[in-house]
């Protein structure tokens, strides 16, 4: 019940509220024996609903039966094509992550290989500086052993 409801019988008296389940009750008895007549109309000459039920229900299931037999697929080859569906989407899957690991690990190998240049130019030019610093001052203490031996120059 919602506060609405809770509202509406708030305000009825007692004497109102037992009419209304009283009229709610009869109301309730009056469909029980509708449905029970229309119960009654529909169950064969054998009097009995619920053998009739279960009569149409087998009549049911023997004509989706009939109809599925004619396209069916035999349950073994269903089963072995759902086993083949998984096991090629599991390659798939297995295939897609092998190749990406390999792209991983490409990846990694080619910065390694361009870190590996780099500090192989960087080592280049140290030892070029290197070589220049070296004859510059071989050539700085040449010339000024030669002064000091030669001050007249």
């Amino acid at each position: 019940m919602n506060a609405g409801e809770d509202h509406i019988l708030g305000e009825l008296s007692d004497a109102d509220k037992d009419a209304l389940i009283a009229r709610l009750w009869r109301d309730l008895q009056d469909e029980r024996a509708r449905s029970k007549e229309l119960e009654r109309q529909r169950a064969p000459q054998s009097g009995n609903p619920a053998q009739d039920s279960g009569q149409l229900l087998k009549k049911l299931q023997q004509a989706s039966a009939g109809k599925r037999s004619l396209r069916q697929v035999p349950t073994g080859f269903g089963l072995r094509l759902s086993r083949a569906l998984d096991f090629v989407s599991a390659r798939v899957l297995i295939t897609i992550a092998v190749l990406i690991a390999l792209v991983f690990a490409l990846d990694f190998t080619i910065g390694r290989y361009q870190q590996y240049r780099l500090d192989q130019k960087r080592m280049a030019e140290l030892r070029l500086q290197h070589a220049a610093y070296e004859g510059m001052l071989s050539r700085w203490s040449m010339s000024r052993t030669s002064r000091i031996r030669n001050p007249t120059g």
